[in-house]
């Protein structure tokens, strides 16, 4: 099945140049928008295709996310132009052939990382005999592997486990504390992000369970790429590239600016459809993207599962998006308001659950535009959350635990062959 969903070019003299991408785009992150984004530069119309979920078993293992989910994701994307679903995994003389004469595609890219299939050959292999292939800037530090890494890693605390206190000191789970525990960036704490000398740190030393650490009982340090903080490296240039100028607009003159914020978290088809609902009410969506030390407190555990930055690029890549702030604010002031023009603010009905119970003396964020009569609640119609994500994963953990063991050592293979690869 083939939609068109972008802009349709005007006749000219020139015909336009129809480029292909596929993938499995399972939990659709940054990464896949990089790469469909730097497709787009190649030619004037971008055809994407989208691998169903019995191809992405066959060739990878299980999908975290279904035919539905995977596809309002690829739809979001504002470089996308059309979607061919139903695509096979490999892209072999026949489907070329069928590119070539029924979609009018004049070559296929992919990213710089080598894609195989389950007997380990080249799937672009009858596309690169017939000089059709061409290749982008694979994205850093971000991979659907990576993902369900990050949260088998902690998936245990990201379900059971609040984060109690801010800033208290010998807290269990605390944001900034000393001695704490599950400390975000505490020094002597358990599980801090931070930390020195801390059980289950990122960067620390001696500690327990740590990420990159030494002499640490059950260590998680095993050869793997991926046992490491994140090597993704947040530029200007990208995010300038993200801001693009297909749908933004200043602020300034706009009749309805509408704002909605939140985490953000693992951008899934929920958050997609609470933007597109949000869209209707204005002529201007204006997204708050809370930091991760406020995200954690009020969903604990060791959420965020993405980054700030990270959360940022996913939001930006949408066509129902004209602007973020990075690090919004919890609460909403009348200030900002007049600040950013907003002319009402809208927040979904199906949230993510908080792992941390309500403090009742804890403010209303919602308090000043609520007082405005400038505050509305919109369904999305999706439940989806990224606890549902969460879930999914840790049900089938030994299938998922077995795909990455095969693609960590493609990745390792990957990377010691890596050479510089211009980002368009």
């Amino acid at each position: 099945m083939t939609m068109e969903i972008g802009h349709q070019h005007e006749n000219g003299r020139r015909k336009p140049v129809r480029v292909y991408m596929d993938g499995c785009f399972d939990m659709m992150h940054f990464g896949h928008a990089n790469a469909l984004r730097q497709a787009k530069s190649l030619g004037d119309v971008l055809v994407v295709g989208i691998c169903p979920d019995e191809e992405i078993r066959r060739n990878k293992g299980p999908p975290v996310m279904n035919n539905d989910e995977r596809l309002a994701a690829v739809e979001s994307v504002k470089w996308v132009d059309e979607i061919i679903t139903d695509v096979p995994y490999d892209v072999t003389s026949d489907f070329l052939r069928t590119l070539i004469e029924d979609h009018g595609v004049d070559f296929i890219v992919h990213g710089d990382d080598p894609c195989l299939g389950p007997d380990g050959r080249d799937v672009y292999a009858a596309v690169k005999e017939q000089k059709k292939f061409r290749t982008v800037k694979r994205t850093e530090g971000v991979s659907s592997t990576d993902i369900l890494d990050r949260i088998m890693r902690c998936s245990g605390d990201l379900v059971t486990q609040p984060a109690k206190m801010m800033n208290g000191e010998n807290g269990m789970n605390e944001m900034n504390g000393t001695n704490g525990t599950n400390g975000l960036k505490g020094s002597n704490g358990t599980n801090g992000l931070k930390g020195s000398n801390g059980t289950n740190t990122m960067n620390g030393t001696a500690g327990r369970k740590k990420m990159n650490g030494k002499n640490g009982t059950n260590g998680m340090n095993h050869g793997s790429p991926f046992h490491r903080p994140s090597t993704f490296l947040p530029t200007t240039r990208r995010l300038l590239e993200f801001v693009g100028n297909s749908n933004i607009a200043k602020a300034n003159g706009v009749n309805n600016v509408v704002y909605v914020d939140g985490a953000f978290d693992m951008f899934h088809a929920g958050h997609i459809a609470a933007l597109r609902e949000a869209k209707k009410h204005g002529d201007f969506v204006l997204v708050g993207i809370h930091d991760d030390i406020t995200v954690n407190s009020y969903k604990g555990g060791n959420f965020p599962i993405m980054n700030l930055h990270e959360r940022v690029l996913s939001v930006l890549s949408s066509k129902y998006v004209n602007e973020v702030i990075i690090g919004a604010p919890l609460e909403i002031s009348e200030d900002m308001i007049k600040t950013m023009n907003i002319s009402m603010v809208v927040h979904g009905v199906h949230q993510d659950k908080r792992l941390n119970p309500v403090d009742p003396n804890e403010q209303d964020p919602y308090k000043v535009p609520k007082q405005l009569g400038i505050f509305q609640e919109i369904d999305s119609k999706s439940e989806l959350s990224v606890h549902d994500i969460v879930r999914r994963i840790t049900q089938k953990r030994d299938q998922y635990e077995k795909r990455n063991e095969k693609k960590v050592a493609q990745e390792q293979v990957y990377l010691q062959n890596k050479e510089y690869v211009e980002e368009l």
